[in-house]
Order: structure tokens, then C-alpha cells, then sequence
């Protein structure tokens, strides 16, 4: 299975978080064609301001 990494800026409420990890783990097995038990899938939140990116936007979460 490849490492994959989720990185956001705020905290989801715990159903959306996994929901999240299995939305992107079934495109990823069903791309590499995986077994179900072959897992490895982080999600790391991150403070808003320790979270630097596309500064130009206001809203960075919302991409136009």
C-alpha cells in the first residue's frame, strides 16, 4: 500500500474525518487494486497559521 498523507487546517467532526480516510482509501485500492486490509492512511490537522499556503486567497479552504 503507498503512505498517504492528508493534511488540512482545521478539525472535521470525527464521522466526516472517516469518511474521508475511506473515500480516499476505496479510490486508492481500486486503482492499485489493493486487499482490503492493506491500510496506510494518515490524516494530520494542522493550526490555520502553521498552515501557509496560496496566501493571495482569502479563503484558502474555499478555492475558486
Amino acid at each position: 500500500m503507498p503512505t498517504i498523507q492528508i493534511e488540512v487546517r482545521r478539525q472535521y467532526p470525527q464521522a466526516v474525518e472517516e469518511q474521508l480516510l475511506n473515500n480516499i482509501f476505496h479510490c486508492v485500492k481500486t486503482t492499485f487494486q489493493l486487499p482490503e486490509y492493506d491500510r496506510n492512511i494518515r490524516l494530520v490537522m494542522h493550526e490555520a497559521h502553521c498552515f501557509q499556503y496560496m496566501g493571495h486567497l482569502a479563503q484558502p479552504d474555499i478555492l475558486p
